[in-house]
């Protein structure tokens, strides 16, 4: 299992320490953006268990930014990234325009080189240049 938490610094060790899970977590860049303000939805266990996920439509483009800072030996999790992108934004052209509509729009304003050339490019790839514009 892998612990991540939100960049709070370019300074940040890698791993940073998390104390009361004796354990390290990796800080990610777009993790905040991420996880703010997520969704309440039950985890099919037992009797279901509540958790909170992220927004379908800002994991979507977290995956489209992801897919675009991998590493050249990362090959096949930029794909599955592309892949994965790729699918929710279909679904949710389908049933919450508006919501990827949103997350498109907060995201590619956020700055250039880190969000919306990564955001672009993934768009590009998977043919679905038409959601680019903010």
């Amino acid at each position: 299992m892998d612990l991540v938490t939100p960049v709070r610094s370019r300074d940040d060790p890698n791993p940073l320490a998390v104390r009361e899970l004796d354990a390290g977590a990796t800080p990610l860049q777009h993790l905040a953006w991420l996880i703010e303000a997520p969704v309440r939805t039950v985890a099919l266990w037992g009797a279901g268990v509540l958790v909170n996920v992220p927004q379908p439509a800002r994991f979507a483009v977290h995956k489209l930014i992801l897919a675009q800072r991998r590493d050249p030996s990362g090959r096949l999790k930029r794909a599955k990234d592309l892949a994965q992108a790729k699918a929710l934004v279909e679904a949710l052209v389908e049933h919450d325009r508006f919501a990827l509509d949103d997350a498109l729009e907060d995201a590619l304003t956020r700055g250039e080189r880190g969000w919306a050339t990564p955001i672009r490019r993934s768009l590009a790839e998977l043919g679905l240049e038409r959601f680019s514009a903010p």
